[in-house]
């Protein structure tokens, strides 16, 4: 399979999987909160929550198992690969016993830490003991997707999660169907993550016979990846922090209400997030081989040719949502909502530097990290900075102006310092060849549409006016997209891509 054909897979299958999982949470929550009730399915949010914080565990250890995982293979070096695996084992093993050992321990004390009936207490319980039973069987799991996604095969780790999502519907409806409890739901849903493990187990085996399946532990192995998984880790922290606070902070200090206007707003973003967040991983593992050949050339292509195509994919979806971005609110939560569009229009333009998810791809291939954690902990305290200022004044506009400064500070980072600086890219020549061109024809199509629409006056129902402004804006894009900003080269790669026959 072509490197192309490989990131195409890749970043496809995850956003199908991303796809599914939204959609699970759309049609799972109404039947669960209307068959168990608001606060029996609010205990499950509870449980999950718990170990979703113990799971910080990891300290930043996937991305850097990925990234040495493809430097050894890289290297055709089998006795690194071999040793990281087991190291990667036993230390999963451990972080998967004491996963399981806190979550015994907090099961017993629910009951004080949580503000619940003692019938709910053990229906807690209940739940929290389900998760001990199986996170360590999760905890090993991961080690093989590491090496999985080092080997480039993200595309079948996103197909098998894709279809554990799809038997999950099927968990739902027999606990309906039969009316079965909460626990057997929840033991359910659990359950069919541990069938992750066999599977992978498999897999790894037919790509990698010779790989012994065994825990032992290297320090010169742990030194090297130690380090670089503390920098990852540290920057995941601050990142964490930076959007995390917002609602906690427009909470504070105005409201349940302007947090229910940023959890809506923040719904809609995470339409482009889902595309954006979907390249981290395919592109790791390939670059990180790149740095290891010297293919200097190969590396400027991918990110010349990928911040194109990601630009034009991000911009076509945003302009997209924008153009629309009235009706969408009305649609989804009424009217009255839709004096949010400006802010949601400045939240989306944003996401426009989503783009630059292709470079940091590139950027954690480095092994020295320190610059980057020092710009995210400036970028979080900045960001953070401005919500407290702006939020009394803008309400939900203050967050997503202190998250413009935030992505602002990593997208300026990284053009004007990291990747010309460490990876000798020439990030003028990638802004102006793949972003500029993309933005002011695509985005000069959209402000073009917008002023025009917004002065004819039609009585046509509301979604029907989203679905003629989204179609016709669509196809001129699409039009520009094909005539303008696509050259010859572009146009082959991409009818060879479709047709499945990328070199």
């Amino acid at each position: 399979m072509g490197r192309g054909k490989v990131i195409f897979s890749g970043v496809a299958w995850t956003v199908i999987n991303n796809v599914v999982s939204i959609l699970y949470g759309i049609i799972s929550v109404p039947f669960l909160i209307n068959y168990f009730g608001k606060e029996e399915y609010g205990l499950i949010g509870i449980a999950l929550s718990v170990n979703v914080y113990i799971q910080l565990l990891d300290m930043g250890m996937t991305n850097s198992n990925i990234r040495f995982f493809s430097e050894f293979l890289a290297k055709e070096e089998k006795d690194n690969v071999q040793k990281l695996f087991s190291l990667t084992h036993l230390i999963y093993l451990i972080l998967g016993l004491i996963n399981t050992i806190l979550l015994f321990g907090i099961s017993f004390f629910v009951k004080d830490l949580f503000k619940v009936t003692p019938e709910q207490a053990i229906t807690l319980k209940n739940l929290l003991l389900i998760l001990a039973v199986n996170v360590t069987f999760s905890w090993i799991s991961t080690c093989f997707d590491q090496f999985l996604t080092a080997n480039e095969l993200i595309d079948w780790i996103k197909k098998r999660s894709a279809l554990l999502k799809l038997l999950q519907f099927i968990i739902l409806a027999l606990t309906i169907f039969f009316k079965k409890s909460i626990e057997f739901y929840f033991f359910g849903y659990i359950f069919l993550a541990t069938i992750i493990l066999p599977l992978s187990i498999i897999k790894t085996k037919k790509i990698a016979p010779g790989l012994k399946l065994n825990f032992s532990f290297n320090k010169e192995i742990f030194n090297i990846i130690f380090s670089y998984a503390l920098s990852i880790f540290s920057f995941s922290i601050f990142q964490f922090l930076a959007l995390n606070s917002r609602p906690l902070i427009l909470g504070n200090v105005s409201g349940p209400g302007a947090v229910a206007e940023f959890n809506i707003m923040n719904t809609i973003a995470s339409v482009v997030t889902i595309l954006s967040g979907s390249f981290m991983q395919v592109l790791l593992p390939i670059f990180t081989k790149m740095s290891v050949a010297s293919d200097q050339q190969g590396i400027n292509k991918i990110i010349i040719d990928g911040t194109k195509y990601v630009t034009i994919l991000l911009s076509f979806l945003i302009f997209l949502l924008i153009i629309a971005v009235k009706e969408i609110f009305t649609l989804y939560v009424g009217e009255k909502y839709s004096i949010l569009s400006p802010w949601m229009i400045l939240w989306l333009l944003t996401l426009l530097l989503s783009h630059r998810n292709v470079m940091t791809s590139l950027v954690f291939t480095e092994k020295n990290l320190k610059s980057v954690v020092i710009m995210g902990a400036i970028a979080m305290i900045l960001a953070i900075t401005g919500y407290i200022i702006l939020v009394p004044k803008y309400g939900v506009g203050g967050v997503v102006i202190g998250f413009t400064i935030h992505e602002m500070i990593h997208t300026l980072f990284y053009y004007l310092y990291f990747l010309p600086n460490k990876f000798q890219i020439d990030t003028k020549y990638v802004f102006s060849h793949s972003v500029l061109p993309v933005w002011v024809v695509l985005g000069g199509a959209c402000g073009i549409f917008f002023l025009i629409l917004s002065n004819i006056d039609t009585s046509i129902p509301i979604w029907l006016s989203a679905i003629i402004k989204c179609c016709l804006l669509g196809v001129v894009m699409l039009i520009f997209v094909w005539f303008v900003l696509l050259n010859k080269n572009d146009k082959k790669f991409l009818l060879q891509l479709i047709a499945g026959r990328d070199n």
